[in-house]
């Protein structure tokens, strides 16, 4: 009998949780190791040295600190976690997925800050507790809350490693753990870099599957590797690990087996795909529509997406923002025989004019914008997008970079090239892309198409995929 998790059903199912805002992330040290920052046994291989231990022989690191904090105190391993830790890794590839994904929860173990980094990079808003006391300063600011629970580098002496901080650690962070367990019960967790050997954790889903009688109410879940077969005793191991899983479901954490840890980047990127699929970023401005195409583009479309579930992220360009407020107001009207609300469907993200900000601050505020309209979209919609500069009409770099970013983010872009303007020029850069989307006859028809029926019709099957 196996007791793993389907890997599609888990993609399924947590795509579901997180669209509901019913997720949660548990980050471990094993996210951290791909960037370049160490595991324990690197930081208490110098102590144990010193105390006459060698750390490859111990198995028990939490006493191994406890000993050395007895001999000679503190002050050398809360050193050496400022040393290891302080060091200016890049968020990975997986860090900057997870920043993608609508998830406001994160709890860590992790003394880094890779997260942070990632997040300030990312534009997105987030505040951090460490435990009962970083409540005093706590502000609500409505963004990402990252719980982290082992403590951070900027305060080294307050980081639980030793057998003494575990034992304090339910004293300290009573309040914390209170929410942590009623999360687990109204959220599904996804545990990444995390080995589930935390004998607080375990002891908080232990009570949950004590008090709903071995039917704990959320699906959790992480992910394993299968034991590598070049191994001497990998039958051996394959047993134990059907045990392990078969254990950690009664607690009601799912495992999803990979042959390589690497396959995580494709699940998230995956899940990033399903839940952004039916989000669409309309880009484009025009000064001049003498055949009125661009507008009726624009409304058209903009209905359209409505009516057939899909979301609208604009930065309601030019003369282009009204249309699509106009369209998307009307599918609002006719989804479905019923009146849709609208603000659950168009996100606006308009550009403030102040003509006394100084140029290049105008320019890395409005990217900023652009990169936050855009994150959570899977397609983007290009009409035309050019601008009037003194006397003449040129194509828009506002347009411009917002392609870039949707290329850049892996968006389909679907370039409406027949409206001319910045649309044109990207279509005529894109046209011979290796990537299947852009050799379809839909794709050709965006340029070439005879009728405005037949563009209409290609921009429908793109967007549909």
């Amino acid at each position: 009998m196996t007791y793993e998790c389907n890997k599609e059903e888990f993609l399924r199912d947590f795509t579901k949780e997180i669209l509901k805002s019913s997720a949660a992330l548990f980050i471990g040290s094993g996210l951290s190791r791909p960037a370049g920052y160490v595991g324990w046994k690197d930081i208490l291989k110098e102590a144990a040295g010193d105390i006459g231990l060698d750390v490859e022989k111990e198995s028990d690191l939490i006493s191994l600190a406890e000993y050395y904090v007895n001999s000679k105190g503190r002050t050398k391993i809360d050193t050496t976690i400022s040393e290891f830790f302080s060091k200016d890794f890049l968020p990975t590839e997986n860090h900057i997925l997870l920043a993608s994904l609508p998830i406001t929860s994160y709890w860590t173990t992790n003394y880094d800050q890779l997260l942070e980094k990632t997040f300030k990079q990312e534009n997105l808003v987030y505040s951090v507790l460490t435990d009962d006391e970083s409540y005093k300063k706590f502000i609500d600011r409505r963004g990402i809350l990252l719980h982290k629970l082992h403590g951070d580098v900027d305060r080294p002496q307050e980081t639980v490693i030793t057998k003494k901080d575990y034992e304090e650690f339910p004293i300290k962070h009573e309040i914390i753990l209170a929410k942590l367990k009623g999360e687990m019960c109204a959220k599904s967790f996804f545990f990444l870099g995390y080995s589930l050997s935390d004998t607080n954790i375990m002891h908080i889903l232990s009570q949950i599957r004590l008090f709903y009688k071995d039917n704990p109410p959320k699906k959790h879940y992480c992910v394993m590797e299968y034991p590598k077969k070049t191994k001497s005793n990998y039958k051996y191991m394959m047993r134990k690990q059907q045990h392990h899983i078969e254990d950690l479901k009664s607690y009601g954490i799912h495992s999803i087996l990979v042959n390589d840890f690497n396959e995580i980047t494709d699940m998230l990127s995956d899940i990033r795909k399903r839940i952004s699929a039916k989000n669409v970023f309309i880009s484009g401005a025009f000064e001049e529509d003498a055949n009125g195409y661009c507008a009726k583009y624009a409304r058209t479309i903009s209905e359209w997406l409505i009516q057939n579930d899909f979301k609208i992220f604009t930065g309601y360009g030019k003369n282009v923002g009204v249309e699509v407020v106009a369209g998307a107001f009307e599918g609002c009207k006719s989804f479905h025989d019923s009146v849709k609300k609208f603000n659950e469907s168009v996100y606006l993200f308009p550009f403030p004019y102040n003509k006394t900000m100084d140029g290049e601050k105008r320019r890395k505020l409005y990217t900023h914008l652009r990169k936050n309209a855009i994150l959570n979209t899977f397609i983007t919609i290009v009409i035309n997008g050019t601008k009037q500069e003194e006397n003449n009409i040129i194509n828009s770099p506002g347009v411009l970079e917002e392609i870039k970013i949707s290329l850049e983010q892996g968006n389909i872009v679907i370039p409406l090239a027949i409206t001319g303007g910045a649309a044109s020029i990207v279509w005529d850069e894109m046209k011979d892309l290796d990537v299947d989307y852009v050799k379809t006859s839909e794709f050709q028809a965006l340029k070439y198409g005879k009728s405005f029926e037949e563009v209409f019709e290609s921009v429908k099957k793109l967007a549909m995929g």
